[in-house]
């Protein structure tokens, strides 16, 4: 599932990270209006929080700004969850802009969050600085940074004051980000990019056609957390365990193993932990009803954007309870025919009764899988 995010922008709602967005403006106040509660809405989120600051909104003004909606604002940037910087410290390090040097900045920050425990990053930069003759450059970093920023826990706000800039230009930035806010008749609202709502429908069609596949699939399937917590369960799951979904969503996998095999099973369980996935191992699975049934699995672990944090792990089985019941009776059968064969041996070239009885007894005993056994002979 798509983890979302609360911007703090009530036009904008939730997004999920990688969510690269672009601001109009036409003075400080509308700056204010974007800026404070999405940065209020970030620090409170675990975010690491980066606004490079601009005219109208200065270094200094943007912490005053700021501060009066998170009074212990200073407690945040000592600790290092926030920082705000001015562009000259950014965007033009050495005196000029580098588009190589600017990405790799964004994406260098957001390690460095990563690794001191935070969610993920949301930023701002406010293009106020930007001259005509840099725009070719500048176009291609935007569209560069919305072409990466998706496989990344990051959220990008741009904001562009809209007296700066030509029709065309407009167009070329709301055309690189997701969604451009812009204030109309006083109030925010936003344009959705073509590009976005293209992706949007392909990702709803492929959401879809995922749900229905997990839904009805014929096969039981189950997906865990790290945690070996239950978060998935699809029918044919509810159908072999007579458990619906609800009775067992966040409840410990362990339920599931019958306690004969319990310590095993979750050894499996846990080895998928380290890496290791099933092409297909068997294990009991516990039902509602006290029953259990043998079902064949194959695993596979769902990561991260990093490629080795583990998020889930996602099972598939096959009910071979009948197969096996079925291939138990078969080697019964052929164990009782191999037990009554060597008796019938026995007898045929025994001439001696107690070592026949003996042979008899160590052949049923062998049978019947016991330690101990006797025979009485009845007189009649």
């Amino acid at each position: 599932m798509i983890e979302r995010r609360k911007t703090g922008i009530d036009s904008i709602g939730d997004v999920p990270w990688g969510t690269h967005l672009c601001q109009f403006y036409n003075n400080k106040k509308d700056l204010i209006d974007i800026l404070v509660p999405y940065f209020k809405t970030g620090l409170e989120n675990n975010e690491f929080c980066l606004c490079v600051t601009s005219k109208p909104l200065t270094e200094k003004e943007a912490k005053k700004t700021i501060k009066r909606a998170v009074p212990d604002l200073d407690q945040y940037l000592k600790r290092g969850q926030i920082e705000i910087v001015p562009h000259t410290e950014w965007y033009l390090k050495d005196g000029a802009f580098n588009l190589q040097r600017a990405l790799n900045a964004w994406f260098n920050k957001l390690n460095q969050a990563l690794a001191k425990g935070y969610d993920g990053m949301r930023v701002t930069g406010n293009m106020y600085w930007l001259e005509r003759r840099g725009w070719k450059d500048f176009d291609r970093y935007e569209e560069e940074l919305n072409n990466a920023i998706g496989k990344y826990r990051m959220i990008a706000l741009c904001t562009y004051p809209l007296d700066k800039h030509e029709v065309h230009e407009v167009i070329d930035i709301v055309r690189n980000h997701q969604f451009a806010l812009i204030k109309r008749e006083g109030k925010w609202g936003f344009v959705e990019s073509t590009e976005r709502k293209r992706a949007d429908k392909v990702l709803r069609e492929t959401r879809d056609y995922l749900e229905n596949l997990f839904n009805y699939a014929n096969v039981p399937i189950i997906v865990w957390d790290p945690s070996f917590r239950i978060t998935r369960f699809n029918h044919a799951f509810e159908h072999l365990t007579g458990y619906m979904a609800e009775e067992v969503t966040g409840k410990e996998l362990k339920m599931f193993f019958p306690e004969v095999s319990r310590e095993d099973s979750i050894e499996k369980i846990k080895r998928t932990s380290s890496g290791e996935y099933w092409e297909a191992v068997e294990i009991p699975i516990l039902c509602k009803d006290g029953d259990v049934r043998i079902a064949l699995w194959n695993s596979a672990n769902i990561y991260t954007e990093d490629s080795l944090t583990i998020i889930a792990t996602i099972a598939q089985g096959i009910d071979i309870t009948e197969r096996k019941r079925a291939e138990e009776m078969l080697q019964h059968q052929r164990d009782a025919l191999t037990t009554h064969t060597r008796i019938l041996s026995a007898i045929l070239r025994t001439r001696d009764l107690d070592k026949l009885l003996n042979t008899i007894l160590e052949e049923v005993m062998f049978f019947l899988h016991v330690e101990f056994g006797c025979i009485h002979l009845v007189q009649g």
